[in-house]
């Protein structure tokens, strides 16, 4: 076995006895760990005075890895490595950062240059042990004004988020930056803010948007701390009558990140719940594949605050892609804070066989039970080796609306019925008007196109269903339609 030891060594210049810096050595790994110690003297390959030492210096006292804070004046050192069986280096890391969390030196666990087999002399060691290596580092000057840590967030909402951190030294005035989340960023580019609060309540956020979160203490006189830095994300919106998700225009390079505050938990099983493009069509679907253990898997849609007559009923259209496999699934309602499961709405319902998604069955569900309530809606997959079931086009709607319209004109066609910005109809009769009505009963667009065949542009229109009617030759028809 072997023993290593670390010794730091001070070079007389750049010492400053009024002064003291905070560094931390820390060593990781090598085959002996049990035989390592460490102290600090002030010359090189460890002669000079002892400035520091783990334990008493002695062998077989203060022993093992370490992870110190040591307070030294600023100024050059030394870090010299001891190995007592002359069987080699067993790739020992030895690493000493400052005040600042930055490396000012370490040996990459790499076999120190002094290869020598022959033990050298020390005062701090007995017996004398081999000198190893020994490897230069500087210890700074502490800055004036510490920098703030432990950043926390206590609260966030859609729009808000209260954040604390731990004070530095005795500062009581901060400035803060609150900006667009980059992962290569460590200090802000945007305008920074003087705060005396700490916890800091942020608002004007965006819902589901991550940002970065920089704070750095104000000590007086223009003199600042380095910065330091968070992230967070804001929780999303709750629906409240616009909820129209079929995902096609989604980045299919990013699917899971852009899917709208959609959530999965996954069970354990090797398949979960995704968003997958048709190479064919380029619709997306989200989709649970086969697994050869029972999946235990849960699809959430976003939060929906249940509304009568505008948000009390919820719809998607559900397959599976094998007629011998059929999926099933549990259709549950969750609560929108936690996912604790209040009702289920269905158990085990058979999504049916389809060629094409296009011929998917919609299946539709009464939520006016939950009048009142901010709620998710939850998919449970617990199957077993069956192959692909799919979910598309949820929709947030009125009960008492669903269905066929009424009052059908005949030779009129209206579509797409899922709009995402132009309306468009085709009349063997010339079209005089068409007004079209929010589920609150709202006048929202009209318009006297006096034509047979033409659009409407509906893109300013919040995401919802809505319904359409239509005059021509004194006959009026209703048709309901939903915008993305």
């Amino acid at each position: 076995m072997k023993k290593i030891t670390l010794i730091l060594f001070l070079l007389t210049f750049c010492f400053n006895a009024n002064s003291q810096s905070t560094i931390n050595i820390t060593t990781s790994g090598g085959s002996y760990a049990s035989e390592k110690w460490v102290n600090i003297t002030t010359e090189v390959d460890g002669a000079g005075n002892q400035v520091w030492g783990q334990g008493d210096g002695t062998y077989g006292n203060g022993q093992g890895l370490i992870d110190e804070d040591i307070s030294l004046a600023p100024g050059t050192y030394y870090v010299n490595c001891y190995d007592r069986y002359s069987d080699g280096w067993d790739g020992t890391l030895i690493s000493v950062t400052d005040y600042n969390g930055s490396v000012i030196g370490d040996n990459g666990g790499e076999s120190p240059s002094d290869s020598s087999t022959v033990d050298a002399t020390s005062s701090w060691e007995t017996p004398a042990d081999e000198l190893e290596a020994s490897f230069m580092i500087v210890v700074p000057e502490a800055p004036s004004c510490n920098v703030p840590s432990a950043l926390t967030l206590d609260a966030v909402t859609n729009t808000t988020a209260t954040i604390s951190w731990t004070a530095g030294g005795t500062e009581t005035t901060w400035e803060y930056v609150v900006e667009a989340y980059d992962s290569d960023s460590d200090e802000p580019t945007g305008t920074a803010y003087s705060t005396t609060s700490n916890p800091l309540s942020v608002t004007g956020l965006t819902a589901n948007t991550s940002y970065d979160f920089y704070v750095r203490a104000d000590c007086g006189g223009g003199d600042f701390s380095n910065w330091t830095k968070g992230s967070f994300s804001t929780q999303c919106d709750i629906a409240d009558g616009a909820l129209s998700h079929n995902f096609d225009t989604l980045d299919n390079n990013d699917l899971v990140v852009d899917a709208s505050c959609w959530s999965v938990v996954n069970g354990g099983d090797a398949n979960t719940w995704g968003l997958v493009q048709n190479s064919t069509t380029l619709n997306i679907y989200w989709r649970i594949a086969y697994s050869s253990t029972a999946h235990d898997d849960y699809l959430y849609s976003p939060a929906i605050t249940v509304l009568d007559g505008v948000t009390d009923a919820f719809n998607f259209k559900g397959w599976s892609s094998s007629s011998t496999y059929v999926e099933s699934i549990n259709l549950l309602v969750v609560d929108a804070t936690d996912n604790a499961v209040i009702a289920t709405l269905e158990s085990d319902l058979v999504l049916p066989y389809v060629t094409d998604a296009a011929d998917a069955t919609r299946f539709t569900y009464d939520l006016s039970a939950y009048e009142g309530q901010d709620v998710k809606i939850g998919f449970h997959s617990s199957t077993t080796d069956l192959l692909y079931a799919y979910l598309d086009e949820f929709t947030l709607d009125a009960f008492s609306t669903l269905g066929t319209a009424t009052n059908i004109l005949e030779g009129f066609t209206l579509y797409p019925t899922i709009v995402k910005e132009e309306l468009n109809f085709r009349s063997q009769n010339k079209v005089e008007a068409i007004t079209v009505f929010n589920l609150l009963g709202q006048k929202v667009f009209s318009g006297a196109p006096n034509t047979n065949n033409s659009s409407i542009n509906l893109s300013k229109l919040r995401p919802g269903v809505y319904v359409v009617k239509v005059s021509a030759e004194g006959k009026t028809g209703s048709y309901k339609i939903v915008k993305e």
